[in-house]
């Protein structure tokens, strides 16, 4: 039996070598990057090599836009990248998220330390067979000790633009009974889930009277004047979008084929000799992953924080609230990349310039927002490609905009 099993594992481990060898390794800067043109000339070495096959970054600073610009190819047939294109945001939907539950706690439909049950009254949940009560500042902190979505599910909630949005409420209803069970004490540990924000935005829809997706866009995207993003591809939007890609060679291709029989049929668009290209698709869960746009339009939502939660006159949050998600993060520096987690923001503490923001990762694409409050700079960080060092690349730029 044993020696069985080890030949299995050797089998599987040779199968996968050639996805190791092959995927696109990105080039490395020759030195340290200080200028425009020094972090131009990288950008157009990492699109050069497809990794990824298109970059936006957007910078603003003092509250004016001081730099935008696109590398790269969109999609498949090359076409230029361009600075109103239309990306995922994935995780960084959090943010929104959590500004939308912040929002109903200024407008007194809900207190943070309200349990989850006073919204959603069937979600209860349990820990070492008991049950727990986990309350709102949990799930936005990441300390309710709900467990992350499994792969199946992180893979396989996904939809085509064709098929009608996912009811939140009903979706926390119908689907997570098997994220009821906790894995720590609520309030006890930080652990990075997005199953805590799809229950989050089932309670914003529970408490706002209306779907989540129409309570963000009343209330964050209209104000702050994101005509660019949204939760659905739009026909304005859908001419502008980009095709999000994956590494032909990579670990995760084996695992997508084994996990999603019919992802090449449904899902790949066009495979060239490096990269699968996708169609444009959609998460089932949008309160942790469902938002899309621009990068002019997320350097916009950045920057009404460092105005404490207002921009061009329109105030999306009480002064005291956009602080108090700004504020300083609760507990180690458990987050996905080392950093610590908030109330929806993530703090990256380590390094010259430190910077508060999120970063998203999903399929086909990588995105990360950076607030940097004592430079007063916001920095937008785009790409179509998953495995981007989104947190790096931001730093660099904010590093290069940061003493200028």
């Amino acid at each position: 039996m044993l020696t069985a099993l080890l030949v299995l594992v050797i089998v599987l481990v040779l199968a996968a070598a050639p996805f190791f060898l092959l995927t696109p390794k990105p080039p490395r800067p020759g030195g340290t990057i200080q200028s425009i043109d020094e972090m131009e000339a990288y950008l157009g070495a990492l699109v050069a090599n497809e990794t990824p096959p298109a970059l936006d970054v957007t910078v603003m600073k003092g509250g004016a836009l001081v730099y935008a610009k696109a590398f790269g190819k969109l999609d498949p047939s090359g076409t230029p990248a361009s600075g109103d294109a239309v990306y995922h945001f994935w995780s960084v939907t959090k943010l929104f998220t959590a500004a939308a539950i912040l929002e109903l706690a200024d407008d007194g439909k809900l207190s943070l330390d309200d349990p989850v049950t006073s919204f959603l009254p069937n979600f209860r949940t349990e820990f070492a067979g008991r049950q727990a009560t986990v309350t709102i500042r949990q799930l936005l902190d990441h300390t309710s000790g709900m467990k992350n979505l499994g792969p199946l599910d992180l893979v396989g909630w996904i939809h085509h633009l064709a098929d009608p949005p996912v009811d939140q409420v009903a979706l926390v209803r119908d689907r997570m009974a098997g994220y009821r069970g906790l894995a720590t004490a609520p309030g006890k540990t930080g652990a990075y889930s997005n199953a805590g924000y799809i229950v989050l935005g089932a309670i914003v829809a529970a408490a706002s009277g209306e779907s989540y997706e129409d309570f963000v866009r009343t209330r964050l995207l209209s104000p702050l004047g994101m005509a660019s993003t949204d939760f659905v591809y739009r026909d304005d939007l859908l001419a502008r979008a980009v095709a999000g890609s994956h590494p032909l060679f990579h670990f995760f291709t084996p695992l997508l084929l084994m996990m999603h029989t019919d992802w090449f049929s449904s899902w790949v668009g066009k495979t060239t000799r490096r990269r699968m290209w996708l169609r444009p698709l959609y998460t089932d869960y949008t309160g942790p992953t469902g938002l899309l746009g621009t990068g002019r339009d997320l350097a916009r939502f950045g920057q009404a924080f460092l105005n404490g939660g207002e921009l061009d006159g329109k105030r999306i949050l009480r002064p005291e609230s956009a602080v108090a998600m700004l504020g300083d993060g609760f507990g180690p520096n458990n987050g996905p990349d080392g950093d610590r987690m908030g109330l929806g923001w993530h703090w990256w503490d380590f390094g010259a310039m430190p910077f508060k923001g999120h970063g998203g990762a999903g399929p086909g694409f990588g995105t990360q927002l950076a607030v940097f409050e004592k430079e007063r700079m916001v920095v937008v960080v785009l790409a179509n490609d998953t495995l981007i060092d989104r947190v790096g690349l931001a730093r660099m730029v904010g590093d290069v905009f940061g003493q200028r």
